[in-house]
């Protein structure tokens, strides 16, 4: 196999939770109900049916949980291969379903519009509620220069919150401009800032809300005055794949070429995006085929570097949990975030996942990436500039 990485196009791939930022950013979007509803005149809330509360939504999750772990389905010591990990994953497809229609029904019943998420994320970068992970900016800026192309993988439960989100975040901090172009070494580039979306949407696509204007009275999640250009600016479209369901490329790893979605020249901040649902770990998976799919008319072909055959990318995923473990085994390299001290939640439950599969290698540090003789594939860094400064998207 030839191993010369500059013969491809570097395709970052990211988890968002917890590996993006640094922690879970859900907490602040499942307030989001109540907030509205709360913040409405008492005589227009008294005619509606007050949402499910961010305490009542957490708590059926986790009946849901508790429940399925109780049950004969649930024996971590049985799931010792990737065949029964990936049966345990779908007997979670039905509860995390159930979740998400949960929350889509709050957002519903209380109206909450893409206006009210934007200046939410805009209110929840600036209180610091939502944290990037060290070196995100200079991550995006490698991987950019390097002409590669980047997407989100996530389990979140809104697709615009995620958009949002790193659109804000990147203007501020000057990777991006006005017009939605890339700014590299604090020069323009002639270069669209395109991040390709893969989660979930509770929020009712049709209610639009005015961007960049808060639409609660109290002023809650009031977006910056810089920011309402940016979120004007997004366009949405839905990708023709289902993720989620049964992948639409053949047995033999090939892509079939029907559902081929449109380009988008006319928003000059470009975060596409798919509207199908990621449940659990085998649609992180489907949704990066998805994303080369999309992004391989934009690049000459190549001998495949990765397990997928004939693709022209060298496809880098970072995360940091269970839903992670798939798309990790398959990607020519995988970086799990793994923070200073005790691991703990996610990232010690992915570890020991990885301990009781038989996968062949074992990971290792990220900073030992150029030395590694055997070629690891599976890595670990507390954060993003150790991604970097590790050589794994070349000099």
């Amino acid at each position: 196999m030839d191993t010369d990485i500059s013969k491809y196009t570097p395709l970052l791939l990211l988890d968002f939770d917890s590996t993006f930022t640094i922690a879970s950013t859900l907490d602040p979007l499942l307030r989001l109900p109540t907030e509205i509803y709360k913040a409405r005149p008492p005589a227009l809330s008294r005619k509606i049916q007050p949402p499910a509360t961010a305490a009542q939504l957490s708590a059926a999750y986790i009946s849901d949980i508790k429940e399925y772990e109780s049950s004969n389905l649930f024996r971590m010591n049985d799931r010792k291969d990737r065949i029964k990990e990936d049966a345990h994953q779908d007997n979670l497809r039905p509860i995390e379903a159930a979740s998400f229609e949960r929350v889509k029904q709050a957002f519903a019943a209380a109206g909450v519009t893409r206006a009210d998420v934007h200046s939410a994320a805009s209110k929840a970068l600036s209180t610091g509620e939502v944290v990037f992970r060290r070196g995100w900016k200079r991550l995006l800026s490698k991987a950019l220069a390097k002409e590669g192309r980047i997407g989100v993988i996530s389990a979140n439960w809104s697709r615009f919150w995620i958009e949002s989100l790193i659109d804000i975040a990147a203007r501020r901090e000057g990777l991006v401009d006005a017009a939605g172009m890339v700014i590299l070494d604090e020069k323009l580039n002639e270069r669209k800032f395109e991040i390709d979306v893969r989660a979930n949407e509770v929020l009712d696509e049709s209610v639009q809300g005015e961007i960049g204007e808060a639409s609660l009275t109290g002023g809650v999640g009031r977006s910056d005055e810089d920011d309402s250009l940016a979120a004007e600016q997004i366009e949405h479209q839905a990708s023709a794949i289902s993720i989620g369901l049964p992948p639409d490329h053949a047995p033999d790893g090939q892509r079939s070429d029907s559902d081929e979605r449109e380009d988008s020249d006319s928003d000059p901040c470009s975060l596409s995006s798919s509207n199908h649902n990621v449940f659990v770990a085998g649609d992180k998976t489907l949704a990066w085929l998805a994303i080369e799919k999309n992004l391989a008319k934009t690049v000459a072909p190549a001998t495949s570097f990765s397990d997928s055959a004939g693709s022209q990318f060298r496809t880098v995923y970072i995360g940091d949990g269970i839903t992670d473990f798939d798309i990790l085994l398959n990607v020519d390299e995988g970086v799990m975030m793994r923070d200073e001290g005790k691991l703990k939640g996610e990232q010690l439950a992915l570890k020991e996942l990885f301990a009781r599969l038989p996968i062949g290698f074992s990971d290792a540090p990220i900073g030992n990436y150029g030395s590694n003789t055997t070629h690891a594939r599976m890595w670990w860094a507390k954060d993003f500039d150790e991604v970097v400064d590790s050589g794994i998207f070349g000099d």
